[in-house]
């Protein structure tokens, strides 16, 4: 089955929206705090007005705070997911747009019309607080980390293992197939050893070797750390380590086809690949 390679490192969206719930049940609550305090510590009455067409204002209430706390939280995270997969360096972007927004917001909530300074004030509170909390830890979800660009560098050479061994070709079956006889398998099962040397696979194991000489990495998978490294050794190649345990390995360098790039986990080889 043929993996799509990835062609830019962009960060995950499910963080995107770990990171944008995260923001938004903060910010409510520091608004909630906000209000709270201006409402019994500064007896503030807090005006806006009851529309976005409309003229007239209205009290603000703990329950109004919350409900475009948490929308502007959840619209913000959707413009947020969209950067990450339509721009490069979404991060940048999630800061321009993200204070443009807010600080837009914070002068309609200073030039509203017929109310006290001290509402002024109070409302441009609420906005910059939001503004600062939301924005900056979106744009921390978008940061691209070395795991994002490990993760990348694992599915393209995932792709082209997939490519490899779904184009193969038949004039050397063919060939393999015709010299392929009993008298050579009975030579072969007698001039076996009764058992295996250091550094020598067992006939029971797969044999890392494709029948035209070429090494298949495939065979790594599931044997332990040490074994891959003592087939790969002897094969006469290289090898590297992407990820031990979800964490980034040596870096990758420039392409190799000499080399055998390993993710482990718990021990064990879960993919292996040249490259």
């Amino acid at each position: 089955m043929l993996i799509s390679p990835v062609r830019q490192v962009t960060p995950p969206i499910r963080r995107v929206w770990i990171y944008g719930v995260l923001a938004t049940l903060l910010s409510t609550l520091v608004n909630y705090g906000l209000l709270w305090l201006f409402e019994n510590l500064f007896e503030i009455e807090l005006l806006v007005p009851k529309g976005l067409w409309n003229s007239d204002l209205t009290l603000v209430t703990p329950t109004r705070v919350i409900i475009v706390t948490m929308l502007a939280g959840f619209f913000a995270t959707i413009g947020a997911s969209a950067l990450a997969k339509l721009v490069i360096g979404p991060r940048i972007w999630c800061l321009i747009l993200g204070f443009g927004f807010g600080l837009t917001s914070t002068y309609g909530a200073i030039t509203l019309p017929n109310v006290s300074v001290s509402v002024h004030v109070a409302l441009s509170a609420l906005h910059v607080l939001t503004t600062f909390t939301i924005v900056p830890i979106l744009a921390l979800a978008l940061t691209i980390h070395d795991s994002d660009l490990a993760d990348a560098d694992e599915r393209y050479h995932e792709h082209l293992d997939s490519l490899e061994e779904d184009v193969k070709p038949l004039a050397n079956v063919e060939q393999v197939q015709v010299n392929e006889t009993p008298i050579a398998q009975e030579a072969q099962t007698a001039s076996e050893p009764e058992s295996p040397l250091i550094g020598e696979f067992h006939p029971s194991r797969p044999s890392p070797f494709s029948r035209s000489g070429r090494f298949h990495s495939s065979v790594l998978l599931g044997t332990s750390e040490p074994e891959a490294v003592e087939a790969i050794l002897e094969a006469g190649l290289t090898y590297r380590i992407a990820l031990r345990d979800g964490l980034p390995g040596s870096p990758a360098g420039g392409p190799d086809e000499n080399r055998i790039t390993l993710v482990i986990n718990k021990g064990l080889v879960t993919s292996a690949r040249r490259g």
